[in-house]
């Protein structure tokens, strides 16, 4: 049986293949939803959120939140609600500028050595 060659520029295009029916990419979805669902299911554990919102390009496609819903419900622990964020494919650009910005305005607000 011949395989039929499909170009995948991005990580996404493996879960629009999968959503589309095609087999080898229903399986990596699959593998990478499993291990989504057990961080997800670790962070639950140990933080104790109500959700876990789901972001960035690959995070945020339907299919994969479908599916780390569909092996949460089969979770023998609590299952937390999981989400897609608002910030879509911007989630990681925005969480790297909160993290940049957020020492530098701390550093700002803290009054200086000399002023005392």
């Amino acid at each position: 049986m011949a395989r039929t060659s499909v170009k995948v520029n991005r990580a996404a295009d493996i879960f629009d293949l999968a959503a589309a029916g095609n087999a080898r990419a229903r399986r990596v979805l699959k593998q990478r939803a499993t291990i989504l669902a057990d961080v997800v299911v670790d962070l639950a554990l140990i933080l104790n959120p109500s959700v876990i919102l789901l972001g960035g390009e690959v995070g945020n496609h339907p299919a994969l939140l479908q599916e780390v819903e569909t092996l949460l419900q089969g979770s023998e622990f609590g299952v937390v609600r999981v989400g897609l964020s608002a910030l879509g494919s911007s989630a990681v650009l925005w969480g790297a500028i909160y993290t940049a910005l957020d020492p530098a305005i701390l550093g700002l607000l803290q009054p200086s050595e000399s002023a005392g």
